[in-house]
């Protein structure tokens, strides 16, 4: 998001410490249980040593693959690093709990606290990580080498970011948006693909893809056995999928209303004009979905029936509860980003791509860390984190229209929002 401090985390914690302050028996308890904790845990890890089999002061999740290793249960050196971990955990979350904050301070502050316990874990550090360890035993120190000249890429070549993907070996047209089609119509926002059918007859009302344009289309088209539109042309419908084109500082001033008239809007008929038919269905995606629920709500007000059914997939049409989106997109945030937008023109696809990594932390930053870093592993090569890395720009004036009317104000759920009149 740039900046020291973009969503303005240190007002948030001092509202936590005033909160926390004005209970201070639940703040003391905390900090009672805490000390309690870690000193089991301690005691535990000593008993360790001696031999004797404890059972831990917290269960870590069966799920969470980074602490699968026995080591971290038969080793009283790790185990307590474990355990430490874990009632630290514990202890934040309760924080978070007694400074009961409303809003998008509650989201700010369990971003924060999540964000410090997944970078907090023993598996962020080398010393304390026992499958890096190992494996600078096994490799006689080769892997801290090339963990080293990874970290040096990333900090040179990827914003100081461990890289999740290693995108070389896909190339879009061959085993990424594979599948055959050509460019039907094109305008200054979009192209319009059509896929050649692959039955001999098909069905009599086409499909119109609607993908997000915070990244490329293809993720409906993602890599064949693996692609909706592929399956969907194999199964006798005529498909068509809009590709958006990706902003720079000259479009800055295009806006929501261009993206729904020039992009679905005309897409329907250009479709009914190819193929005749009177009805269109549509699959819409994430933003394309919500783009897709604005389209309706603007044919239904002219009397426009040319929608014949809509899907949506994984698509907010009711902002009022955003989850952790909401630590980003409250009144003070978007001000500061909308000063940031109007210099620069656009959102770009790395401060797009770095918020949505910061809401996985484990799974999307540090997991990556730990296997680049402290390992020298290479990144997986991976179809959907190749196309998650194919991300794009957003324009500054759609941006800061579509964060204030949805998430700010959410009136597309209470049918305020006014699009094209």
């Amino acid at each position: 998001m740039g900046g020291l401090d973009p969503i303005n985390l240190l007002g948030t914690m001092a509202k936590a410490a005033v909160a926390a302050a004005a209970r201070p028996f639940d703040t003391a308890a905390a900090g009672m249980r805490l000390g309690v904790n870690l000193s089991a845990a301690a005691f535990k890890s000593a008993a360790l040593i001696a031999g004797v089999e404890s059972n831990p002061i917290v269960q870590p999740d069966p799920k969470d693959r980074r602490f699968s290793d026995p080591t971290w249960t038969q080793n009283p050196l790790y185990f307590w690093y474990l355990q430490r971990h874990h009632v630290r955990q514990e202890f934040v979350r309760e924080l978070v709990e007694i400074a009961d904050l409303d809003g998008s301070d509650a989201a700010k502050l369990e971003f924060l606290g999540e964000l410090l316990i997944s970078g907090s874990a023993p598996t962020n550090f080398l010393w304390s990580n026992p499958m890096a360890l190992k494996k600078a035993f096994e490799t006689g120190g080769r892997s801290l080498a090339r963990g080293l000249r990874n970290f040096i890429d990333d900090a040179l070549n990827n914003g100081g970011w461990p890289k999740q993907v290693d995108t070389s070996p896909f190339t879009v047209g061959e085993n990424l948006a594979a599948t055959p089609g050509e460019v039907v119509f094109r305008n200054e926002l979009m192209e319009l693909i059509q896929y050649e059918p692959q039955t001999d007859e098909v069905h009599a009302a086409p499909i119109l893809c609607s993908p997000p344009w915070i990244n490329k289309y293809y993720v409906m088209d993602l890599a064949p056995d693996r692609s909706f539109i592929e399956w969907a042309v194999q199964h006798g419908h005529t498909v068509f999928a809009i590709s958006y084109r990706n902003p720079d500082a000259s479009m800055s001033e295009t806006t929501l209303e261009d993206y729904l008239v020039n992009g679905p809007r005309i897409a329907l008929d250009v479709i009914k004009d190819i193929t005749g038919a009177p009805k269109v269905n549509l699959v819409a995606l994430c933003l394309g979905g919500t783009l897709a629920m604005m389209l309706m709500a603007f044919l239904a007000a002219i009397d426009d029936d040319s929608i014949g059914s809509v899907t949506l997939l994984n698509t907010l049409v009711d902002f009022g509860a955003p989850g952790q989106l909401g630590a980003f997109t409250d009144a003070t945030t978007i001000e500061r980003l909308e000063q940031r937008l109007q210099k620069e023109g656009v959102l770009s696809a790395d401060d797009m791509r770095r918020t949505f990594d910061l809401l996985r932390p484990d799974d999307l930053v540090f997991n990556y860390v730990a296997s680049n870093w402290l390992m020298g592993q290479d990144p997986p090569a991976f179809d959907i984190l190749a196309w998650n890395e194919d991300s794009t720009n957003m324009p500054s004036a759609m941006h800061s229209f579509y964060l204030r009317s949805c998430y700010l104000e959410n009136r597309l759920a209470s049918n305020e929002l006014r699009l094209s009149g």
